[in-house]
C-alpha cells in the first residue's frame, strides 16, 4: 500500500491512530507525523463513550486536547492556557479548571489551599525534543552550583524539561500532560484518575477509560506524537549576535548555543535550574519538587519576537517588564541593562525581538 492510501486509511478511525497505523508503517515519516498531529488536536471525551479509543477524559481536566494549550505547537493563549500548579494534598498537583458531568469543580471546593501555587503558561514546543539530546557532560561543564567562579551565576543540572526541570525526557512531559492536564492514563502516569489524591473520594469511584492491565492513552500514542513534534520547523537563528547580550551577562544563563547530535541547539537556554530571586519565587511548599521555589530551567528565547507574554506565568506583556523581574542569579545582568544608555537598551530589545 503507498503511503498516501496508508495514511488515508489510518485517519479514518481514531482507533488506528492508537495503535495500528504505527505498528504497520513505522518505516513511512510522513504517515507517523500525520498521526501524531491528529492525536495532538483530538478532543478526548470522558468514559464511557461509544468510542473506547478516545474516552477517559477527565476526572478533572485543564483541556480536552493538546493543541488547547498548544496551538500550532505554539505558546498558550494568555490568559486562558495557563495552569495552577499548588502541589496540594488534597487537590493534587493542579487545581483544575474543568470536572467531567456529575463531579463539583475543583474551583468550587470549600477545601482551603495550603498555598497559592504557581500559574504556568504552556511553551512553544517546536526544537524542543533537541533537549534531551544535549550531552550530559556538556550541561555539568557549564553548571557551577557552589559559584566557584564568584560571578554570582552558579547553575545546577536537573531534568530538561519542565519550568521547574523535574522532568527528563520528551516522552516523560508528553506523558504527565496527559495525566496531569488531561486526566488520561498513559505509560508514565498509568492511573486513569490523574491527578486526583487519595482524599477526593467522588473522582476515585469515576469509570476509567480503559481495560484493566492497560492505559486510556495505548503505548504508541506518545511515540506518534514526539514524531509530529520533531517535524515543526526549528525557529531560525538571528543573522549575527548583538554584543551587548554578552557585555550585559545575558549569555551566562541564556547560552546561545549547546551541542547536540546532528544539529546544535540555537536555543539560548543552558537548560540548569537558576535562583531568579524572590520576585519570581513560586508560592509552593519548599519541600514538594527538586527545584526550590525561586529556581527555574532557563528558558530557551528562541522564537521571542513571536510571544506577547513571558517569563513561566506570562505575567509580563513587554520584554523590558520581564527583563525588570530578573533576580537573584540574574540581578547584575538586569542592573547592567537598567544603568545602559537608551540607545543601547533598544538595541538589546530589538535583538531580543529578532529571535
Amino acid at each position: 500500500m503507498s503511503v498516501s492510501k496508508a495514511l488515508t486509511a489510518c485517519l479514518l478511525s481514531l482507533s488506528s491512530l492508537a495503535g495500528h497505523c504505527f505498528a504497520q508503517t513505522q518505516d513511512s515519516s510522513a504517515l507517523n507525523i500525520a498521526a501524531g498531529k491528529a492525536l495532538f488536536d483530538k478532543n478526548w471525551v470522558s468514559a464511557p463513550a461509544s468510542t473506547q479509543s478516545s474516552d477517559g477524559l477527565g476526572p478533572y481536566y485543564d483541556a480536552r486536547s493538546c493543541a488547547a494549550c498548544h496551538p500550532a505547537g505554539g505558546s498558550g493563549a494568555f490568559p486562558d492556557s495557563l495552569t495552577q500548579v499548588i502541589d496540594d494534598p488534597f487537590y493534587g498537583r493542579q487545581l483544575q479548571r474543568h470536572a467531567v458531568a456529575g463531579l463539583p469543580a475543583e474551583l468550587d471546593s470549600q477545601h482551603p489551599l495550603a498555598h497559592q501555587g504557581s500559574r504556568r503558561l504552556s511553551p512553544p514546543l517546536a526544537g524542543s525534543y533537541l533537549f534531551e539530546l544535549v550531552a550530559e557532560t556538556t550541561l555539568q561543564a557549564l553548571a557551577d552550583p557552589d559559584d566557584r567562579d564568584g560571578n554570582g551565576i552558579s547553575g545546577r543540572v536537573a531534568g530538561r524539561y519542565g519550568y521547574k526541570a523535574d522532568i527528563a525526557t520528551l516522552a516523560q512531559q508528553i506523558g504527565k500532560a496527559f495525566s496531569i492536564d488531561m486526566g488520561l492514563g498513559n505509560t508514565f502516569y498509568p492511573s486513569p484518575w490523574g491527578d486526583c489524591t487519595s482524599r477526593q473520594t467522588a473522582c476515585l469511584q469515576l469509570p476509567a477509560g480503559a481495560l484493566a492491565n492497560d492505559t486510556e492513552v495505548s503505548a504508541s500514542v506518545i511515540p506518534l506524537l514526539e514524531s509530529w513534534l520533531r517535524s515543526l520547523p526549528l525557529p531560525p537563528p538571528p543573522a549575527a549576535t548583538e554584543p551587548l547580550f554578552s557585555e550585559f551577562g545575558c549569555d551566562g544563563c541564556h547560552v546561545p548555543i549547546l551541542p547536540a547530535p546532528g544539529a546544535s541547539l540555537h536555543g539560548w537556554t543552558d537548560l540548569l535550574l537558576h535562583d531568579m530571586g524572590p520576585a519570581l519565587a513560586a508560592d509552593l511548599p519548599a519541600s514538594s519538587a527538586m527545584a526550590d521555589t525561586s529556581e527555574w530551567r532557563t528558558t530557551a528565547l528562541w522564537g521571542l519576537g513571536r510571544r506577547m507574554h513571558y517569563l513561566h506565568d506570562g505575567r509580563a506583556d513587554s520584554l523590558e517588564a520581564a527583563i525588570g523581574l530578573h533576580g537573584g542569579e540574574a540581578e547584575a545582568s538586569r542592573h547592567a541593562y537598567e544603568r545602559a544608555t537608551k540607545l543601547q537598551r533598544e538595541q538589546l530589545l530589538g535583538f531580543l525581538q529578532g529571535l
